[in-house]
């Protein structure tokens, strides 16, 4: 039981770190737009700002199950990224 609970409490943490992670991206990519930065600083910054995203899911991850990967993470984490993309959509 105890271990169900666990997996319970990954899937919702990785969902909420999903969240923000499209919070941010989002807030990411209006700085990106604003300030129309060059093709090769665009892809330099893209590639920093998934590099540190990945990087603090790891650890959010390793502290929080001790960093076990199952595929229930992926699908907490793209829902989570996925849901502020489908309200954004729906709401105009």
């Amino acid at each position: 039981m105890i271990f169900l609970l666990e997996q319970i409490r990954t899937f919702c943490l990785m969902s909420f770190y999903g969240f923000i992670l499209s919070l941010v991206f989002m807030i990411y990519q209006s700085f990106v737009h604003r300030y129309k930065i060059k093709k090769i600083m665009l892809h330099l910054s893209d590639l920093i700002f998934f590099i540190m995203t990945g990087l603090i899911g790891f650890i959010l991850l390793l502290h929080i199950n001790g960093g076990y990967l199952r595929f229930y993470v992926f699908i907490a984490i793209f829902s989570g990224f996925a849901l502020p993309f489908m309200l954004k959509r729906n709401k105009g």
